[in-house]
């Protein structure tokens, strides 16, 4: 999960379908809210979580840098705006870090409890009144199993910039293109 309004990589989607992104996802090169992906990419500003200081940006700010700290510092991987300032992206070093925690919910309450309760979470959740205009309420990897379900059937999208580059990969390959 991204600890910022949105993650890099609906940036990126945004970006090869020409689309605009809706303000408050980030901010160009001089700190004013863009809906220009392109712009967001380039200058690296994404939004924390909340947005502004009165959405609670402070809190996702907070959370973000706890997860850099877990995943960048601790793991002696990048952080904050390190990448940039070590030269790494130049030399198309990600040096990417990440964390990992096991929990033996055992530990805390017999399993089947824990189940029952996790069950009885989620259906709460899911029972939650919808906001208007809206037609269900979501949790945690709900969106990306229906968009999974959806694809399966359908297929997967392709932007035509991302075909164009696969494209350009396949000719230096030598292999056959995508279409």
């Amino acid at each position: 999960m991204a600890t910022t309004t949105v993650a890099v990589g609906k940036l990126t989607i945004a970006s090869r379908w020409n689309k605009p992104i809706p303000e408050g996802w980030g901010l160009d090169e001089k700190g004013a809210p863009t809906s220009d992906a392109r712009a967001v990419l380039a200058s690296r500003l994404l939004s924390p979580l909340g947005g502004s200081r009165e959405l609670g940006g402070h809190k996702g700010y907070g959370l973000g840098v706890m997860v850099d700290i877990l995943s960048g510092v601790l793991s002696g991987s990048v952080y904050g705006n390190l990448l940039d300032r070590s030269g790494a992206r130049e030399r198309k070093e990600s040096n990417t870090g990440h964390c990992f925690a096991a929990i033996d919910i055992k530990r805390f309450r017999p399993l089947a409890d824990f189940t029952a309760a996790m069950d009885d979470m989620l259906q709460t959740l899911n029972d939650t009144p919808r906001a208007d205009g809206q037609e269900r309420v979501y949790t945690a990897g709900e969106p990306e199993a229906e968009t999974e379900r959806q694809r399966r059937v359908h297929g997967i999208p392709v932007a035509p910039a991302l075909v164009r580059q696969c494209n350009d990969i396949a000719r230096v390959l030598g292999v056959k293109p995508l279409a």
